[in-house]
């Protein structure tokens, strides 16, 4: 994975963590109709995605050390 190098990059990246948390969300909901799967942290994390989406859109994001708070999410998985 190359490195990212300015705002727009991070949002195209958010974007394709959307979509891709977004299909495993469809994915569980078909799972779950079939008697199977269950994956709650799906929504949160899509709307902590869409959060610092907008940050970075408005230009709102402080940018440090610390891990985003969805890790925590990302790690429990």
């Amino acid at each position: 994975m190359r490195r990212i190098k300015n705002i727009p990059e991070y949002i195209e990246l958010i974007e394709q963590a959307i979509f891709e948390v977004e299909e495993l969300r469809a994915a569980d909901e078909w799972e779950q109709e079939e008697g199977g799967g269950i994956l709650p942290f799906t929504t949160p994390l899509i709307n902590q995605l869409h959060e610092l989406r907008e940050e970075l859109i408005n230009n709102n994001h402080i940018f440090n050390e610390q891990d985003l708070s969805l890790m925590k999410k990302v790690r429990a998985m």
